[in-house]
This record gives C-alpha cells, sequence and structure tokens, in this order.
C-alpha cells in the first residue's frame, strides 16, 4: 500500500507531505483545487512521462517521492529479482516480512528526470515497470491494470496457485544439468576418439617391434643414407685401388720367395709371412667393402 507521498516544487506546490492510513483514503475538493496535481505527482513517481511545466516557477528541479509498503511476494519484488536488483529488498526489512519501496523521481526545468528506487539510480523503464505494479489508476483514458500486459503472468500465476520463484530456480536447475550432460557427451565422445587413437598408435608401435638399440642404429644408418654418393664413390675408389691389376705386395712376395732357398736363414721368411698376411687383410677389407656398396 501507498503509505507515504512527498512533493517539492511541482506546478503550484512548494512542498507536501502526506501519510496514508489503512483503508480508504479520499481527496476532495472543488475544481482546480489541485486534485489533479497530486495524481500527477504520483503519476511522475511511478514513472509517467514529464514534462518541464511540471517544474514549479523559478525552481530548477521537481521532486516527488511515494513509499510503499508491500509483502516479498508481490510482482514489484519479482521484477526487482529479474534485474538482479533484490539487495534492495534487504536494505530495511520490517518485522511483518514485508519491505519498503521508495520511489523517487526528480525531474529538472529544462525537462530531463532521473529515477531512483530506495536511493538506487535505475532507468525510467524499469521505475514505469515497478510503478505499474504497484498502482492502477482508473481514469476516463487511463488503462485499467487488467489490460496490462506485465500484470497477467502474475495474475495467472497466483490463480494456478503457482510459485514462478520456484519455478524459474528449477529451470535454472534443469538449464544448468542439461548444459552438463552436453559438456559429458563431449568429453565421452572425446575420450573415445584419444582411445581409437592410442589402439592405433599402439597396434603400429606392435608392428614395428623396436628394438633395443634400433634408433642408434637407425641414426648411423640415415647418416650414411645422407651421404650415400659420396660414401659409395669413396668406396669403389677403395675397392679398385685395392682389388686392381697392380698387386705391389703379391709381386713383392712371389719374387721374394724365389730367392729365399738362396738367401737362407728365416729373416727372409718373416719378410713373406708378413706379405702374405697383409694380402689376406687386403682380400677381406676388399670383400667388406663390396659388402658395404652393395648394402648401400
Amino acid at each position: 500500500m501507498l503509505t507515504h507521498l512527498s512533493i517539492s516544487n511541482v506546478v503550484l506546490i512548494d512542498r507536501l507531505d502526506i501519510e496514508f492510513k489503512a483503508g480508504l483514503c479520499v481527496f476532495t475538493g472543488e475544481t482546480g483545487a489541485g486534485k489533479s496535481i497530486l495524481l500527477d505527482s504520483l503519476g511522475l513517481a511511478l514513472g509517467a512521462r514529464a514534462e518541464a511545466s511540471l517544474v514549479r516557477s523559478g525552481c530548477d528541479k521537481a521532486c516527488v517521492s511515494a513509499q510503499f509498503q508491500i509483502p516479498r511476494a508481490h510482482l514489484a519484488c519479482n521484477i526487482l529479482r529479474e534485474v538482479e536488483l533484490s539487495d534492495i529488498l534487504d536494505d530495511d526489512p520490517a518485522a511483518d516480512g514485508s519491505v519498503t519501496l521508495i520511489l523517487r523521481r526528480v525531474l529538472s526545468s529544462a525537462g530531463k528526470s532521473r529515477a531512483f528506487i530506495n536511493d538506487r539510480p535505475v532507468s525510467l523503464n524499469l521505475l514505469r515497470r515497478i510503478g505499474e505494479s504497484l498502482v492502477e489508476i482508473h481514469g476516463q483514458f487511463a488503462n485499467q491494470g487488467l489490460l496490462n500486459v506485465q500484470a497477467h503472468i502474475s495474475m495467472l500465476d497466483e490463480y494456478a496457485g503457482i510459485d514462478r520463484l520456484e519455478i524459474a530456480e528449477k529451470w535454472q536447475r534443469w538449464q544448468s544439468a542439461k548444459k552438463s550432460l552436453i559438456e559429458l557427451k563431449d568429453m565421452a565422445l572425446r575420450s573415445r576418439e584419444e582411445e581409437e587413437f592410442l589402439r592405433s598408435s599402439i597396434e603400429d608401435i606392435d608392428a614395428l617391434a623396436p628394438q633395443k638399440g634400433e634408433e642408434e642404429k637407425l641414426s648411423r644408418l640415415r647418416e650414411r643414407l645422407m651421404h650415400r654418393e659420396q660414401v659409395l664413390e669413396a668406396l669403389n675408389y677403395s675397392y679398385q685401388v685395392l682389388n686392381g691389376e697392380n698387386d705391389p705386395a703379391g709381386e713383392a712376395c712371389a719374387v721374394l720367395g724365389r730367392i729365399a732357398d738362396k738367401l737362407g736363414g728365416d729373416d727372409l721368411r718373416n719378410i713373406i709371412d708378413s706379405l702374405d698376411c697383409a694380402m689376406s687383410e687386403i682380400q677381406e677389407a676388399c670383400a667388406a667393402i663390396q659388402s658395404l656398396s652393395d648394402d648401400l
């Protein structure tokens, strides 16, 4: 209910404070007594359209405050919760659990206005939404509350006995669970893909059958292959030199063998034996060079 109305510098009113008691309150007076000014002032606090002509002549600004005492289940409280301003409801709780809302509007002589709820700056649109949920003005051209779309949901919820906040909370939990389910499904899909990749990698490794020391062996082979042409050229040249027509060790061994008996003693025999060993090792070296060349 409306408990207090404070008006300052509106049209003819310098300063006016009205306290409202429970029950029916009536403004009476002759035409021109100023009843419409009171309604215009209340409309200003409720977010109605304002004109600079409402500011009292000679004043910089006009100010109207309307104080309401409402239950926490009121539509206005739900609107504040929707826009994440529910902390306003906890500023000054009453003993009976109700809350106090003070709607204030300041209008400058230039036509600009500012809106406040419990001294918290808010948009004019929010002030209008809150005001329409608190007051119904039945006039010749004013819309009735039943035609206000903003109130339809609250009326339907009340008729059906539904707690809108509880449903909203359950909906939020459902959305959170739905999001978690999607994330878990994605995680499971990624896990299956990773499992398939790991299994395929293990099969490839098993097929390769790596052996101890194989990496060093392959590294050496890679080094050889990188210089294959240069190595083959050197091997072929060495083979040709060692296995060519000219055989100095063999020729020397044959000549010395013919004079071995004539010279006598073991000195020449030792030389011949050394030449035989040298020729044997040269042959082994040639075979090794040939084998290495074939591998490359």
